[in-house]
């Protein structure tokens, strides 16, 4: 059976992600049903236009965009562009990954100012970005040490490990 003859059941939870097809920048991008974890569409780029063929491909399938309740994306701007437009009945889910991604750079951009102030706070970039529940003991003590000496970098960083 050819991959758009097998018919899918109704997607509520839809994933939508790019990969590189290739060495270079030629993109697919890949619809994915999050809840029976297989492909449902995909598309040729990373971009609004590659979304809406993989959704074309989704419904000849049997699965209509209209009935999906959540999509997961990255922070794609074309992927929240075609998410708020073509699944106008579902709820948008930006990827954890992703969102600590963008927590952690406010925390090394804070520690790279305050560096230049302090040669206190030379070589501790990975200090401010790991985990604080994975960190040895030691590591811990020094990041609430240096956060009381620091509070700025203090806080950035108690606001990204919140999130967790």
């Amino acid at each position: 059976m050819r991959f758009k003859e097998e018919s899918t059941s109704q997607v509520r939870q839809l994933s939508i992600d790019e990969i590189s097809s290739k060495k270079g920048h030629n993109y697919v991008t890949i619809l994915s049903d999050a809840e029976a974890k297989k492909v449902v569409g995909v598309g040729i780029g990373k971009n609004k236009e590659a979304v809406r063929v993989g959704i074309q491909e989704m419904e000849a399938r049997g699965s209509k965009a209209s009935k999906v309740k959540e999509v997961a994306i990255d922070l794609s701007p074309a992927f929240t562009s075609a998410t708020l437009e073509y699944f106008e009945n579902a709820s948008l889910v930006y990827d954890r990954f992703h969102v600590k991604q963008l927590l952690t750079k406010p925390v090394d951009t804070v520690r790279k100012i305050e560096r230049y102030e302090s040669a206190q706070l030379r070589g501790t970039k990975y200090l401010w970005l790991r985990n604080y529940k994975d960190m040895k003991e030691e590591d811990q003590r020094m990041v609430e040490y240096l956060s009381h000496l620091y509070p700025t970098i203090g806080k950035a960083h108690q606001l990204k490990e919140q999130f967790k």
